[in-house]
Parts: C-alpha cells; structure tokens; sequence
C-alpha cells in the first residue's frame, strides 16, 4: 500500500472570487459533461440581470455544482484566461503542495466522480456545494512523485488519443462506404452480372413506368385520389447520371399511390387507442417502438391514417436540415398504426419494392436534392409535398429493384458487424484508460462497476487492442501485395496500409477493378474482410 497522506480537498483549494467588473457574454466559459473539458460558451443574448460573474484563470480546477457527478469539472486552460463564469461554476486556486492535474484525474479514475451523486443535496435539481466538495478526501504523495505519476498519465493520455483517432476515421470509412454502397446500388453498379443473365427479360423500367401511369390515371377517374400535378418526362439532358440498360428516369409521383401528411391531433402516452409513430421512432429506417405515444381517431381518420405494411414514412418538418426526409419502411408490426403532423406517409404501388425506394431516397444524390430543396419556416425546416413529388429518380424493373436490395441489405449487414467491433475496441479503450488509471491512484476508491468485465491484464489488454488497429507508420504497397503478405484484412486496415490511404476514391475504384475486372481479390467468408482468389492452378 503506498504511503500517502489522507486530505480533504478543503485544505487544498480556495475558492477563487474575483468580481468581473465589466460582464462580457462573449467571455463566458461552461464545464462539459463526461469530462469533456471547460470550453468557451456559445454566444448568447443573454439579459443584464443581479447574477455575478467571477474571472477565472489559468490553471485553476473549475465544476459545475449541478453535474459534477455528471463529469463537469476540468482545468482552466491557458486559451481561456481572464473569462467568465457564475458562483454555480466556481474555480479554484490549488494548494502548491498539488498539481491542479492530480485533483482533475483523481476525479476521472475508475469514474469516481459517478459516487459524488451520493454527496448531493437539494430536491429535484441536486446540486454538490463547495461544503462537500471539501470534505473529499484524496491520498496526495510528494509533489515530485506526483509528477512522474502525472507524466505516466500524460503517456496514457497520447497512446489513448492515437487510439482514437484511429477508430474515429474507421467510423468515418464505414459511414463513407455506407453512402457509396447505396450512390452505386441505385446507379446499377451492383446488378451488372443480374442483368447480363436475364438479359431476355421483357421487363424494364420504362414499361413498369407506364404500368403505374395507367394504373394512376384510372385511381383518378374512379375519384379514389384526387387530380395531381402531373410532369412532363424527363428529358436525357435532366438526367444525373446515365442509367443502365432497361432503366428510366420517373418523377415520384408516377411511382406512388398517394402520399399523405399525419395527424396534427393531440397525441400522449396511453392518450387514446391508436398509437402514433413519431420523429424520435423513426431510427436508421426502421421504426423503434420504444416511445410510443397515442391518441383517439373516428372510424374515417382510422382508415385514413392506418398505415400499411411496405408504407413509408418520411420526416417532412424538424429543427435539423439532416432529419428532414429521412425515411423508414413500414414493416408487419407497424401495420395500424397512425402517424403524427410532421411526417408524411408514401405509399408506392405494389410494383415497386418500398425497400428499393428507402435506398434510393437515402442515397447522396436524393440527399443532396432534398437538403437543397428544404424550406425554412420560424426556425423550422420542411419539405413539401410537391417537392417530394416531383424528385427524379432511376427505376429498374421491379425483379432488378428486389436484387438490389438484397445486396444492399448484405453489405449493410457487413458494415453494421464491422461498426460493432469497432464500439467493441472503443469500449476496451476507455475501461483500459480508467483502469490503469486506478492503477496509479493505487486503487484508493472502489472502482465503479462496469458493463464489462475486465478479468485480462492491462497490458496485454492494450496489446490485445493495438493488434487490432493499424496505424499509417507501416510502408504503403498496392492491394494485392498487401493481401498476399497478411492473408486476409480487413477494407478499413487494407484502405489505411494502402498506396491509396490519402483519396479512399481511388481506394474503392481500385478495389473495384481488382474484384469485378481483373478477379484478383474477394469477399472473404469473414464479413467485412477481404482476401486474394486463390488460382486453381
């Protein structure tokens, strides 16, 4: 057991109370969550009032006594000398016998700070006064061991940094080959093969468009959907790109059987008998029912609003440009269900897959015309539904659209495993960060539970972990040197070792001609993973 000696934080910090005399909302400062660090506060129009601001300075150990236990506390840094902040984010100047970083880290090893929750006081919004802070105690060493602690963590500090980093940009390159999978799906780059074997096929997309013209005009004349703009067709000189053959160009207009906005009655959790899908249940194109309000509908908005299974739903009004037209389909366990105002529902006639529809519509190129097409009304942003209507997309006969889908809906798979395994090493990077931490408090509080249990050493934990992430200091060689020389990899560790590790373009149109032209790589039966066709010869 090192022999340190037992403080109360109270004989090592005093509360820093210099009045700002001239208050300056642009030299305010806030203390994040989650130890995110002390940063300058957004600029605000905030009224002249009686709340007192204090100078803060360099160096001092600053919380906010409502979320300390929540992971509000850090160091003034250097940039942020001389700004702002309320008695509810109060500073400290440290005792000289401490290094303000000592206190910072006692609080983040082993997420310490989450057991302060239990020293709170106050009824409903709790907050950790500078009496209890006080009483805290901290085993302190000398200052000069201190230091070589603190440089150890500084260490710890870098090689985590790296870590992250890395797995950052392979979030990034699966995010990146997620939005080229579906730009390429509905350009026909994945059907190539589908179509040269059923090259005697009638079918094509220029006759299923006029199937749906037809079968349009007759819902019109039968007065089951009322008169709607119709639009020309689209000329070559519109298109955004050359279709494959059997491919044509359709407004979404000719492909839908009606579209429809929701309910603007009130909706409330065990409000009514119908339940009703909202924004917050629309998540990655799926519905999540995990908030689910409801409300009473007549037997005619019942009939209206039920929606179908192979429905889609489509946020047409929210806050952020990047929510507005995001879709999901309408699976069986949706079906009679009602949706909300700020959605619209899209239903496509029976030819066209609703899934096909989803990849089209959350493909870069719609995107980008939806996202431009966007409309801002009192601060909220909305799409209407001529827009929506009037958007250009390619359609394949309805047997291609099933095929795409299915590769889609498999390298999306791919990715979703390789995103999990990523989450997996992020997750053994922070346990290792707060475990060695720990380590080097000399275990001097009880570590907080984790989800996981770390029974692995630490350091062949963090051998395990850099085995698995590969950094750009190896020396770059073409694709197929690199999958002979390590067997198999996988596309983020092939793209990072790679001469193309600067323009993942030229990574992915590489690795295209090495797998569809010249036949020299493959999928390996690893999803996510690449290896070199083995010659028969």
């Amino acid at each position: 057991m090192k022999k340190w000696t037992s403080i109360k934080l109270g004989n090592l910090l005093t509360e820093s109370k210099i009045i700002s005399t001239n208050p300056d909302t642009n030299r305010r400062i806030r203390v994040k969550l989650n130890v995110g660090g002390v940063e300058k506060r957004p600029d605000t129009s905030d009224k002249e009032g009686a709340t007192k601001y204090y100078i803060r300075k360099a160096g001092q150990f600053i919380y906010g006594k409502q979320n300390l236990h929540k992971g509000a506390f850090g160091i003034v840094p250097k940039e942020l000398d001389g700004y702002e902040s309320s008695s509810d984010i109060p500073s400290f100047d440290v005792d000289n016998s401490c290094y303000p970083e000592w206190i910072f880290y006692f609080f983040k090893q082993g997420n310490f700070y989450l057991q302060l929750e239990a020293i709170a006081k106050g009824v409903g919004s709790k907050r950790i006064q500078n009496k209890q802070l006080f009483d805290v105690e901290i085993l302190l060493p000398e200052k000069s061991e201190q230091k070589q602690i603190l440089s150890k963590i500084h260490n710890l500090q870098d090689t985590i940094a790296i870590m992250s980093n890395e797995i950052d940009a392979q979030f990034k390159f699966i995010s990146v080959l997620r939005k080229r999978t579906l730009q390429e799906a509905i350009e026909g780059k994945f059907t190539e093969k589908w179509r040269r074997e059923n090259s005697n096929s009638a079918d094509n997309g220029k006759k299923l468009l006029n199937i749906l013209r037809r079968k349009k005009k007759e819902l019109i004349l039968r007065k089951q959907l009322p008169n709607q703009i119709s639009y020309p067709e689209i000329k070559d000189s519109e298109s955004k790109f050359d279709l494959p053959l059997g491919w044509t160009w359709a407004h979404l207009e000719n492909i839908l059987q009606s579209l429809r906005y929701g309910t603007s009655k009130k909706c409330d959790y065990n409000l009514g008998e119908t339940g009703v899908l909202r924004i917050p249940n629309i998540v990655d194109g799926k519905i999540d029912f995990n908030d689910i309000k409801s409300t009473n509908l007549n037997e005619k908005e019942q009939k209206d609003l039920s929606l179908l299974e192979n429905d889609i739903l489509m946020i047409r009004s929210n806050g952020s440009t990047s929510l507005v037209g995001k879709t999901a389909v309408i699976e069986p366990n949706a079906k009679g269900y009602a949706f909300a105002g700020y959605l619209m529902r899209l239903r496509p006639f029976e030819q066209i897959d609703s899934e096909y529809l989803h990849i089209v519509l959350e493909s870069p190129l719609i995107r980008n015309i939806i996202e431009n097409s966007i409309r801002t009304t009192s601060g909220v942003k909305n799409i209407n539904s001529n827009e929506v209507f009037r958007l250009q997309i390619p359609l394949p006969p309805t047997d291609e659209q099933k095929a795409i889908v299915k590769k889609v809906n498999s390298l999306l798979s791919s990715y979703k495993e390789i995103e999990e395994k990523i989450r997996v090493n992020q997750e053994s990077a922070y346990l290792f960060e707060l475990t060695k931490l720990s380590e080097y408090y000399g275990n001097q509080r009880k570590i907080i539970e984790t989800k996981k249990k770390n029974s692995e050493d630490n350091d062949s934990q963090m051998n395990k972990l850099s085995s698995v992430i590969l950094t750009n200091n190896n020396v770059t060689m073409e694709l197929y040197d690199l999958l002979l020389e390590h067997g198999k990899l996988s596309a983020f560790n092939l793209w990072q070792l790679s001469l193309y590790n600067k323009d993942i373009d030229a990574f992915y149109a590489e690795l295209k001609i090495q797998v569809e032209e010249k036949l020299t790589i493959k999928e390996s039966d690893e999803k996510g993973f690449l290896e070199l066709v083995q010659n028969e010869n």
